[in-house]
């Protein structure tokens, strides 16, 4: 669903890094858009999202290196995929938005934050508007209040300050941790366009072919 959704504006395809699949895919498709060879692709977004990790399936090897931390990638380096195309890997675009939003888009780190737990409870209430059960389903809480959330966490895990206190900055910053390293997972179907766009964008990418 998501692929026939961005394919009426971009020229898409599906891969996997992790089945290590859709190299040729991607390697058809970067011929078919360019007029001459050989060609340089920059590959940029947001921190976090996968860039490197598809330039290491592109070459076959674990060349750009790799973290589930946002703002790995520090420098532009360029890579040989084959003799006719070349990729930039880039660091990370920060895009100017909320705390709570830049940390469920993977493009901040919870360290990066003043205070983590009021973030985290913006983040939470988040998640929960979107899947109301996430939480349930992946630690046993049913609680629906943010900031209880945290601290049944933290006490599930045994997180204490000096003195047996709630240690709730840790919990807090746990919690976001398990969202960009995948241990919390979520998941939408894509937006529906109006008709007229979406005749629009069809026009375009087939205009781009």
């Amino acid at each position: 669903q998501w692929k026939r959704y961005l394919e009426q504006e971009y020229p898409t395809v599906v891969a996997s890094v992790w089945r290590r699949k859709g190299k040729g895919r991607i390697k058809e498709l970067i011929l078919k858009l360019v007029d001459k060879l050989p060609v340089i692709v920059c590959v940029v977004g947001y921190p976090n999202v996968g860039k490197s990790s598809i330039i290491n399936l592109l070459r076959g090897e674990y060349s750009a290196r790799t973290s589930s931390m946002p703002g790995f990638t520090r420098g532009m380096q360029l890579f040989n995929i084959t003799p006719e195309i070349k990729v930039f890997d880039t660091p990370g675009v920060f895009p100017t938005e909320t705390d709570f939003v830049a940390l469920y888009k993977g493009a901040l780190r919870i360290e990066q934050v003043g205070d983590a737990v009021a973030t985290t409870a913006q983040f939470i209430e988040f998640l929960l508007k979107k899947r109301p059960n996430i939480f349930k389903k992946y630690y046993g809480i049913t609680e629906k209040d943010p900031f209880k959330i945290i601290e049944i966490f933290a006490k599930k895990r045994n997180m204490l300050m000096k003195g047996g206190q709630l240690d709730l900055d840790r919990a807090a910053k746990r919690i976001v941790r398990d969202w960009q390293e995948g241990k919390l997972v979520l998941w939408h179907r894509p937006p529906k366009r109006p008709k007229k766009i979406k005749q629009q964008q069809q026009q375009k990418y087939a205009n781009s072919l």
